[in-house]
């Protein structure tokens, strides 16, 4: 057996010094972002062949290459291999006996533990958790300390260097410190050194100023010719609508298989299945679900179309990556956001912005950006706040961050002084719904606001239509608007538990309250706390004043087991003799 993890960044340094690899190959390979033995494994074919050549070397010493030839003798999975970083669900009917006494075989079970221990953090976790940790111990061996035991002089000292060095998430390094310390010596931190460690990341944080907002484009913007885009642009166009759509983050697109992706050409719906992801460690595989709305919107941005194009071009092979790269493997993180990119330069969209004083422009669009500016077109269509948490799959405040600056803007889609096309009317029980409990939108209704102050004057011409006539587009597209929340969340799949230690029934007024109104049936205000969804499958553990007839289940089956004061005696005596 290897004594290195071919998925730690540690052991991936320590591998490199082993094999004998230059101070500046090393530099070449950290700067390039490899963040494991495995890593580099992946990766060699894409670098220069000198690099490849000592990365080979590396392979065979550290006995990456061994173990890799050993494991071939199960079948590989049909299709290529998604990103190393990519959550892995795993299908299980339920759990068996033979495969957990067949981790405890001492063939097994190093193995077994090394997968264990590694999927304590998520995979894109694991290399900048030690890293964090290669930092600390370079800190202190500046300052000539040991790194652990913790000590209130040296949570004072390395505090020290990293508000020196304008360090923004001390906090992450202490509890990487603190993780150490009780794996060393066993015992928790002391009280005191609890308390310089608070005074360090008061110190630290003082002045730093706030995190720079989550920058948004507007949907609406990508409503371009796309005929006269080159045929992969046109792809990628349609991968930036879907995934604003469908509220994704850029690691979840890439592990999207076309058999991830239905059409219902009757209903013209489109269903994403959505595997494990930063908030559903436990892999759910999440279905969620779009509708086409042209009519409201131009068809270059419904998801629905954006769908069809996707399907038309992408591979026929159900275990295929949709959006995957000229190999055939899943688009990586810098792939994804430079195609991301490339579509919003050709809308004309700003990819950067005015930093700090005395620094560069800052890039305005990460690998979340799709999500944020989903978030905030689907604010500004006046869907309920439920809905979009539903849709983006959050479980806590964090939305508030995403549509921060929905109403520094326009608060309707499209609305113009032309006539506005409507949708063809819904269903009457939609309708009585909407009527009976209007949703709650961080966009309110035009005609309940305040009148609106006199405009003032501009260089651009004044509509030729009446005030009757613009109040009546108006609420032309507030009825269509409304009528496409309805049908988005009558399409969604809402499970009816909202579970922390425990699982409670979520509020049946969700879509009509804001997040702080929203209280389980026990009382529970869970709007704004850490929560996820689940179905009622019988493996929770329900909460009593929830479910009050679960505690009475549970008592009459603790009285069918419990033996009578006779049966007990009984018992009792023929044991004893």
């Amino acid at each position: 057996m290897s004594a290195f993890d071919y998925h730690s960044f540690v052991d991936f340094m320590q591998a490199a010094v082993s094999a004998g690899l230059s101070p500046q190959t090393i530099d070449k390979m950290s700067e390039l972002g490899f963040e494991s033995i495995h890593d580099a494994a992946l990766r060699a074919k894409h670098v220069d062949h000198r690099l490849a050549g000592e990365i080979e070397v590396m392979l065979v010493m550290s006995g990456y290459k061994d173990h890799m030839e050993a494991s071939q003798g199960s079948a590989p999975p049909r299709g290529p291999a998604p990103r190393f970083e990519q959550p892995a669900p795993r299908t299980s009917a339920g759990g068996m006996l033979n495969k957990a006494l067949a981790a405890a075989d001492p063939l097994n079970s190093e193995e077994a533990l090394r997968d264990f221990r590694d999927n304590v953090y998520a995979r894109s976790a694991r290399a900048p958790n030690d890293a964090r940790w290669v930092t600390w111990c370079k800190i202190c061996a500046a300052w000539g300390i040991s790194p652990v035991p913790l000590t209130a002089d040296t949570i004072e000292k390395v505090g020290t260097s990293f508000r020196s060095g304008g360090y923004r998430s001390s906090a992450q390094y202490f509890s990487r410190a603190r993780k150490e310390h009780i794996h060393v010596t066993g015992q928790a931190v002391p009280p005191p050194v609890e308390l310089a460690i608070r005074d360090a990341i008061r110190s630290i944080e003082r002045g730093m100023g706030t995190n720079s907002p989550k920058d948004a484009f507007r949907l609406d913007s990508l409503d371009i010719c796309i005929d006269l885009l080159e045929e992969r642009l046109r792809f990628h166009h349609a991968m930036v609508v879907l995934g604003s759509w469908f509220l994704c983050r850029e690691i979840e697109l890439s592990a999207l298989r076309v058999k991830h992706m239905t059409l219902d050409s009757e209903r013209k719906q489109v269903c994403l299945t959505l595997s494990a992801s930063k908030n559903d460690t436990v892999g759910s595989m999440v279905q969620r679900r779009h509708s086409c709305y042209c009519g409201t919107i131009p068809e270059t941005i419904c998801p629905y179309h954006a769908a069809l194009r996707i399907a038309d071009q992408c591979s026929s092979d159900s275990e295929d990556f949709i959006f995957a790269a000229d190999t055939g493997e899943p688009m990586t993180k810098a792939q994804t956001i430079e195609a991301i990119h490339a579509v919003l330069t050709a809308a004309d969209v700003p990819l950067t912005r005015a930093g700090a004083p005395l620094e560069p422009e800052v890039n305005r669009f990460g690998g979340h950006c799709l999500r944020v500016s989903g978030a905030q077109h689907l604010c500004r269509m006046r869907i309920p706040v439920s809905t979009i948490m539903l849709l983006g799959r959050w479980g806590s405040r964090a939305i508030e961050r995403y549509v921060q600056d929905t109403e520094l803007e326009d608060a309707l889609y499209g609305i113009a002084a032309a006539g506005l096309p409507t949708l063809p009317p819904g269903p009457a029980a939609l309708k009585d719904k909407a009527h009976d409990s209007p949703p709650w939108t961080l966009v309110h209704n035009l005609e309940e606001s305040e009148p609106a102050p006199p405009p003032r004057p501009t260089k651009k011409a004044r509509s030729t239509k009446t005030d009757a006539e613009d109040k009546e587009a108006v609420a032309a597209m507030i009825g269509s608007l409304d009528d496409i929340a309805a049908r988005l969340e009558l399409i969604q799949d809402r499970p009816d538990l909202v579970c922390k230690r425990k699982a409670h029934m979520r509020d049946p007024e969700e879509s009509s309250r804001p997040p702080a109104k929203w209280r389980a049936r026990c009382g529970w205000p869970y709007g704004y706390s850490n929560f996820t969804r689940a179905h009622d499958d019988g493996s929770q553990n329900l909460c009593l004043k929830c479910f009050p007839e679960a505690g009475a289940e549970s008592r009459k089956k603790a009285a069918g087991q419990q033996p009578s004061d006779t049966e007990s005696t009984d018992s009792y005596d023929s044991s004893s003799s």
